[in-house]
């Protein structure tokens, strides 16, 4: 199976488990295979506490990664495995009771793939490794690509384990897949719970305890022996973890960013003073207008799958600059918002809680400085809206009960034959295991519907490039920190990570800091499609076999198209699904 993968990244790992003769596992990468006591073990990624754990089981820290994971399970079994702070997948063959486990990080930053075929299980940390297999071929998944083009990119990992493909799942992020010869056993090794005295802390305590952690969680993930550079925006996630890296290495660094030489997606004049005051080397990569359906056509390839947003098209060359230059590690500032609430929306479900707690004077403020602060001329911010908020995305009746947002859900319904949204529809279970709408907003993000696609496309790439990429913010205990605070400190008068952005004062630039336009790490597609791209996308969607898939009523494709064309309304989205999606289904012949 190895000879079908192009990149290494971190490591890459497969392997087989059948009746006759066996089991089988292999790898690629740094951390060679590793075997005590009847146990054989495979290892993609990293271990971030290698020193902790070397002196908790009397292990040299210089062991490999592979190793020293082993000797932890030979020692704990599982409950060893579970202390381990890293983005790994690992798997592992126990003789003795004829039993494979396949083990994958909380957050799923490293992908774990199987399939079964008949009495055998197959299994890759690239889908790709599996199609060597004779049992088993690229078929899509009816349901995950309904998901993909007919609702939002946000609901294709309301079930963790699926895939793009048919019979092909993945080992959910923080579980554990155990398979003998009497079947299959999926269990969880970490669940994400709350912390009440975190809750009761006093602001200024909790916010010298959330740098102290990112701090830590950022010193673990640099490596001296390899060359590392810096994804950044101009918000305050990248920008505080480049910061806290500053200080930590005590010496300039190199950052990459992606411009365009236009309107609002161009935050190069917001990264500019973080490149002054790092001394660092800043490799702004300027994306004018790339051949847009050749490029999404080489990431979905690299990919294995339609890719979520347009955002992972800039990453793209963002890693191949990185690699060019020869970086072995990036860092980003991913998981900030799901940590810390910075999304537009999740002030909602802030106000709510609000609502729900009684603090109509601190609701009535929060309020009027969101309106103050974000309105929008398009995106108009009133208490109408916060009501109708309320109306459509909680109940009200039920403390930090979430709903499904219908509007996003549906949006694009109308347009799509009624036979494929009868067939497809299955509304997705909204997970709400808090009694803060917020941090059940916030848990759902991590776990389901921003991180899970932003985490794949963004392995892809890197990987592609031989990278790695490194989320200070998606360290557990950071995780488990921020949860467990409270709204009323990450919010002020409609500021948004206002512990995180006091906390870092005097260590940010102030221009950084107190930055409160939220453009993120984004691209103009709206602006591409108008652009060179019209003419190949038309021709797409009047393709015979885009037309022959059965998804849009008849013309409907067109109007959108058009529509868009004549300023009639922003589709992006919805025609980056439709490029995707078509490109991906041509794909699937030249996979076997």
């Amino acid at each position: 199976m190895a000879e079908r993968l192009t990149h290494q990244g971190r490591g890459i790992i497969g392997g087989e488990i059948r009746p006759a003769p066996g089991v089988s596992l292999w790898q690629i990468g740094p951390n060679p295979p590793a075997e005590r006591n009847g146990l054989a073990l495979v290892l993609a990624g990293d271990i971030y506490n290698r020193r902790d754990l070397a002196a908790e089981f009397s292990l040299s820290p210089d062991w490999p990664d592979s190793a020293l994971a082993l000797a932890v399970y030979d020692a704990q079994g599982i409950e060893g495995l579970a202390k381990i702070n890293g983005d790994l997948t690992l798997a592992l063959y126990h003789k003795p009771r004829r039993e494979l486990l396949l083990f994958r990080d909380r957050f799923g930053v490293k992908p774990l793939f199987y399939a079964r075929v008949k009495n055998e299980v197959v299994f890759a940390s690239k889908i790709k490794a599996l199609w060597a297999h004779p049992g088993l071929k690229p078929e899509p998944d009816q349901t995950t690509l309904f998901d993909y083009l007919a609702t939002h990119y946000r609901y294709i990992h309301r079930d963790q384990a699926r895939t793009f493909y048919q019979g092909v799942k993945q080992v959910p992020p923080g579980h554990y897949l155990v398979i003998t010869p009497e079947g299959e056993s999926l269990r969880p090794y970490w669940r994400l719970e709350l912390d009440q005295e975190t809750a009761r802390l006093p602001e200024a305590e909790a916010g010298a305890r959330l740098v102290e952690l990112l701090r830590d969680s950022t010193a673990r993930r640099l490596d001296s022996g390899r060359k590392t550079g810096f994804s950044v925006s101009s918000g305050m996630d990248s920008s505080s973890v480049c910061s806290l890296a500053a200080d930590l290495l005590g010496r300039p660094l190199d950052l990459y960013s992606v411009g365009y030489g236009f309107g609002e997606y161009d935050e190069s004049e917001g990264i500019a003073p973080l490149a002054r005051r790092y001394g660092a080397t800043w490799h702004n990569i300027v994306l004018a207008e790339p051949p847009l359906l050749d490029t999404v056509d080489r990431l979905i390839r690299i990919a294995d799958g339609p890719v979520c947003t347009v955002t992972w098209l800039s990453h793209f060359f963002l890693a191949r600059a990185a690699a060019e230059d020869g970086q072995d590690v990036l860092f980003s500032g991913l998981g900030g918002d799901e940590n810390l609430a910075g999304e537009y929306e999740h002030f909602m479900f802030f106000f709510a809680d609000l609502k729900q707690a009684g603090l109509e004077d601190r609701l009535a403020a929060e309020v009027e400085g969101w309106i103050k602060l974000h309105d929008h001329p398009v995106f108009g911010k009133s208490w109408a809206v916060v009501e109708d908020a309320f109306r459509r995305l909680v109940d009200l009746n039920q403390p930090g009960r979430v709903r499904l947002d219908q509007a996003r859900y549906r949006r694009y319904w109308p347009s799509f034959d009624p036979d494929f949204i009868r067939a497809g529809n299955r509304p997705p279970e909204m997970v709400n295991p808090f009694s803060s709408y917020l941090a059940n907003r916030c848990f759902q993000d991590l776990f389901f519907e921003t991180t899970p696609p932003c985490l794949a496309a963004d392995y892809s790439n890197t990987a592609h490039f031989g990278l790695t990429t490194r989320f200070p913010f998606l360290d557990h205990r950071v995780v488990e920190f921020c949860s467990s605070l409270p709204g009323t400190i990450k919010y002020d008068q409609g500021v948004t990570k206002a512990l995180l952005r006091r906390a870092m004062k005097g260590l940010l630039p102030e221009g950084n800091r107190r930055n409160l336009v939220k453009t993120g790490f984004n691209a103009p597609a709206d602006a591409w499609f108008r652009g060179a791209a019209q003419e190949d996308l038309w021709d797409l969607i009047r393709s015979r076999s885009f037309q022959e898939r059965g998804w849009f009523r008849p013309g409907a494709a067109e109007e959108l198209f058009l529509a868009h064309q004549w300023g009639q309304g922003n589709h992006m989205m919805i025609l980056w699904q439709m490029i995707n999606a078509e490109l991906w289904l041509r794909s699937l012949k030249d996979m076997v």
